[in-house]
């Protein structure tokens, strides 16, 4: 395949369930960046002049800008009514685009924590969003981010 632009990458929310979705496509979606880390503990003790540390849990989080266009944006209507109403939501931060079999890329449920409005005089104006990673159970089983292929 190559080297990937962005533009041709896919951020995409899931109107369905976890085994069955139903992607919807954020297309004016603007500098997607998903960031994976680590959280560490930390060991110390008299017996070495080190401080040493471990990798404990992981984390996600994610932001991405979205081009606002008054009205007519079910999207948009979505993406507010999600972070208004505390929405938990599956998103899939795909290579390529979610409609094409063999996209890959990270599905993980979140909640939009902060959405912010940007007004340059002369610019576009422009919704920042920022992703947290969400508890969230489908059927009483803990449903944890992972690396997905899509194989429609």
């Amino acid at each position: 395949m190559g080297a990937i632009v962005g533009l041709d990458c896919d951020l995409a929310y899931n109107t369905g369930t976890h085994a069955a979705p139903v992607l919807v496509s954020i297309s004016k979606a603007i500098d997607v960046e998903l960031s994976m880390g680590a959280n560490t503990a930390t060991f110390a003790s008299r017996e070495s002049s080190w401080e040493a540390g471990r990798v404990a849990l992981k984390t996600l989080s994610a932001t991405f800008g979205y081009e606002y266009e008054a009205s007519t944006d079910t999207t948009f209507d979505a993406l507010f009514t999600a972070y208004d109403n505390k929405t938990i939501q599956e998103y899939y931060f795909m290579d390529g685009s979610v409609l094409l079999t063999g996209s890959e890329g990270i599905r993980a449920y979140c909640m939009i924590t902060e959405f912010s409005w940007n007004q340059p005089l002369q610019d576009g104006v422009v919704v920042s969003a920022s992703l947290q990673l969400a508890r969230f159970e489908e059927g009483s089983v803990v449903i944890e981010p992972d690396w997905h292929t899509l194989d429609w």
